[in-house]
C-alpha cells in the first residue's frame, strides 16, 4: 500500500518486540516508500519515529508540527500538559504533573475553546470563542499550526525539557529487617506439559530460582521480556499459585501450609492490567467493594458501607459512585476501583500486574500519583510488573531484570539504570524509545529461546555479544557485584569502575 495506518501498534509490547516492530515498520516504509499515520499514546515512540505529530483532542487537532520543534517547544497548553505528564520529564521522585478534570463528551463540550476548563492559561476570550488553526511556522506543506488564542511557544510559558538522562543517586534505603513484608528464597514453579498422546510430559519452568525482598513502603519492580516468568511470579506472590520449590514468607510466616495461607491472604493483594475484566460487570462498585469486607470481617451493614465510601473517596472516586457499574466508568476509574479493592482489608504488600499500561499518558500520571500517595498512607511494598521503563524508572525503589525464569540482575533502581553490568539489562536499556533525542537504540539478536528448550549454560547465551565457550557450558550464579547481585560469568569485566 502506499498509506498503512498503525494503531497502537506496540501498545503492551516489552521494550526489545517494540523494538523490533518499530524497526520492522520503518524498514518496510523506507524500501517501499510508503507514508505512515501512527496512532499511540506513547509520546516516546512518536519521538523516535515520527517526522510530524498531530496532537488531538476531544475531536480536534489542537497541534500539527514537525516533530523536532513540538517536543522542544510545544505550542498548545494540552500538548505541553502531556509531556510535562510523562515519568522521562520528572524532576524527582515526587508526584507527575497531571491535567485536572476529564475530557469532555459529545454532548457536554464547553463554549469557546474545547480545552479551557481544564487549561491554566485561559482567559475570557478562550471561554467565548472557538480558536481556528494558526500558522505558527513555515508554508504549505510544512506549514505548522496551532489551535489556540495564545500559543505557549510564543512567549515560552511551562515548557517541559526532555532529559537524555538522569541524575544517579545512591540506594534509598539501609537494609532493615523489621521492615520486610515478604521474602522469596530460590522460588520456582514447573509445569508439566503434555505434548502429544504417547509423549512424556515435558517441564516447562516459568520461574526457576527468584529470590527477592520486600520491605514496608517501598517499590520492587520486576521487568524482562513476555515470557521471562513475571506474571508466574506475580501469581506466586499473590498465594494464588502454591511455589514448586523453595520458600515465601509474608510478614515472617511460612505460606506453604493451607490454613496458614489462607490466613494470609489478607496480608496480599493484587491489582490486575485490565480493569474492566476483573470487574463484575453485574454488580455495583459498593457490592464489589464491600466483597471483601462481608467476607473476612465481622463488620455490620452500615460499617461495611461506611468503610467503602471512605476508600472511594482515598482512591479519588466521589461517594455516590457507589450504586453505579463499571462500565459506567472511564478506563482511569475504573483503575481507580480495582486499587480501591485491593485495599479493603488493609493489605501490606499489594502485586500490581502491569497496571497502568492500558491508559493514556494523563490518566496514567493520575494512576501512578495515586499508588504513590497510597503508598505513603498505608505503608504498602509494591511488587510491580510493567514493561514500560519510564514508569519503573519513576516509581521503583530496587529493580529485578528477569530472563527465562530466572533474575539476571537485582538491586537498587539508580544503580542499574545508571550503570547496567548484565548485557541482557543494557539490551532492555538501550532497547526503549525516549525523548532525550541521539541516543543509539539496540535491537536484539535472534529470538526469545523457547521456555520447554532453554539454551544449555546462560539462557542469554545465544543472543548476548559478550558470549564466550564457558557461558554456553556453565549456568552462572548470582553474586555481588558494583552493588547489585549480577548472574554473569563476564559481571567484573562489565562492571563500571
Amino acid at each position: 500500500p502506499k498509506l498503512l495506518i498503525a494503531d497502537e501498534p506496540t501498545t503492551a509490547l516489552d521494550v526489545t518486540i517494540q523494538a523490533q516492530i518499530l524497526s520492522l515498520l520503518t524498514e518496510l516504509q523506507r524500501e517501499r516508500q510508503m507514508a505512515m499515520v501512527l496512532v499511540t499514546h506513547d509520546m516516546a515512540v512518536v519521538a523516535d519515529t515520527a517526522q510530524r505529530v498531530s496532537a488531538m483532542y476531544s475531536g480536534q487537532l489542537v497541534e500539527d508540527r514537525r516533530a523536532p520543534a513540538l517536543f522542544a517547544s510545544p505550542a498548545h497548553p494540552y500538548t505541553a500538559a502531556l509531556l510535562n505528564s510523562l515519568p522521562e520529564n520528572a524532576d524527582s521522585d515526587g508526584p507527575l504533573p497531571t491535567i485536572p478534570g476529564t475530557v469532555p463528551g459529545w454532548n457536554e463540550r464547553p463554549n469557546g475553546c474545547l480545552f479551557q476548563p481544564r487549561c491554566k492559561h485561559a482567559f475570557s476570550r478562550c471561554r467565548s470563542d472557538a480558536p481556528s488553526p494558526q500558522a505558527i511556522d513555515g508554508d504549505g506543506m510544512q506549514r505548522e499550526t496551532v489551535r489556540c488564542h495564545a500559543p505557549l511557544a510564543s512567549h515560552a510559558q511551562g515548557l517541559p525539557q526532555a532529559k537524555a538522562s538522569a541524575r544517579i543517586a545512591e540506594p534509598k534505603h539501609p537494609e532493615v529487617d523489621d521492615d520486610i513484608l515478604m521474602e522469596a528464597i530460590d522460588l520456582k514453579r514447573h509445569y508439566a506439559l503434555k505434548t502429544g498422546p504417547w509423549k512424556p510430559p515435558v517441564t516447562l519452568k516459568a520461574v526457576d530460582g527468584v529470590s527477592f525482598r520486600l520491605r514496608k513502603g517501598k517499590t520492587l519492580a520486576v521487568v524482562g521480556e513476555s515470557g521471562c516468568g513475571k506474571s508466574t511470579l506475580a501469581r506466586m506472590a499473590s498465594l494464588l499459585e502454591q511455589p514448586s520449590e523453595g520458600e515465601l514468607l509474608v510478614d515472617r510466616k511460612q505460606t506453604d501450609d493451607a490454613a496458614e495461607r489462607r490466613g494470609l491472604r489478607s496480608h496480599v493483594q493484587m491489582v490486575f492490567q485490565n480493569p474492566y475484566g476483573s470487574l463484575n460487570p453485574r454488580k455495583t462498585i459498593g457490592a464489589t467493594l464491600e466483597e471483601p469486607l462481608a467476607i473476612n470481617t465481622r463488620l455490620s451493614r452500615a460499617e461495611r458501607v461506611e468503610s467503602v465510601r471512605t476508600m472511594m473517596t482515598k482512591v479519588g472516586l466521589r461517594r455516590e459512585h457507589f450504586d453505579r457499574y463499571p462500565h459506567m466508568f472511564s478506563g482511569g476509574q475504573r483503575q481507580r476501583i480495582a486499587i480501591a479493592r485491593a485495599l479493603m482489608l488493609r493489605p501490606r504488600v499489594v502485586v500490581a500486574d502491569e497496571p497502568v499500561s492500558a491508559l493514556d499518558i494523563s490518566i496514567q500520571a493520575q494512576i501512578l500519583n495515586l499508588l504513590q500517595s497510597l503508598q505513603g498512607d498505608f505503608g504498602l511494598a509494591y511488587l510491580f510488573i510493567s514493561h514500560d521503563l519510564s514508569v519503573v524508572r519513576h516509581l521503583a525503589d530496587d529493580l529485578m531484570v528477569m530472563y527465562l525464569g530466572r533474575p539476571v540482575e537485582y538491586g537498587s533502581r539508580d544503580s542499574i539504570f545508571g550503570a547496567p553490568v548484565h548485557p541482557y539489562s543494557r539490551l532492555l536499556l538501550a532497547s526503549r524509545p525516549g525523548l532525550g533525542g541521539g541516543r543509539p537504540r539496540i535491537l536484539a539478536r535472534g529470538e526469545l529461546p523457547s521456555p520447554l528448550r532453554p539454551p544449555s549454560g546462560c539462557a542469554f547465551h545465544t543472543r548476548c555479544p559478550a558470549a564466550t565457550r564457558r557461558c554456553s557450558d556453565e549456568r552462572p550464579e548470582a553474586r555481588p557485584i558494583a552493588g547489585r547481585l549480577v548472574a554473569c560469568h563476564h559481571a567484573e569485566t562489565l562492571a563500571p569502575e
